[in-house]
């Protein structure tokens, strides 16, 4: 069985892999570049009050690598896991500095793991 996008034509056969932008256009997914991701995206900015200098950096940073193998958001995700890593140590040694490193380790994991980032994204209504 074939299936087809909006102009009818076949994106995915039996046997076939289907392409993310496909799937994403099939889906109602926002493709980057998009204006409906622009939109999505100006929004973001405006509830966290930030002004990217270099807009490119931004569109790669929100790219995954099976939208673009080339200029995608690995090598950023990669450091800014990082980065966010060093702030949640530093501020745990703050705020516990007598603490033992396996009882700090538990606390950072706690922070940074899927579920607590949820949450936070939750909290300041970033969910969507």
């Amino acid at each position: 069985k074939n299936l087809c996008n909006s102009k009818n034509e076949v994106i995915f056969s039996k046997g076939k892999n289907i392409n993310a932008k496909d799937y994403a256009h099939l889906h109602n997914m926002d493709i980057p570049g998009s204006s409906q991701f622009v939109l999505r995206i100006k929004s973001f900015l405006t509830k966290l009050n930030i002004k990217f200098k270099n807009r490119d950096l931004l569109s790669q940073s929100l790219t995954h690598k099976s939208f673009d193998s080339e200029t995608n958001n690995e090598k950023l995700e990669f450091l800014g896991d990082r980065v966010l890593g060093l702030v949640i140590a530093k501020k745990l040694l703050e705020i516990y500095p007598n603490e033992k490193e396996g009882i700090l380790d538990k606390k950072f994991a706690s922070l940074v793991n899927k579920n607590t980032c949820l949450e936070i994204a939750k909290n300041i209504k970033l969910e969507n």
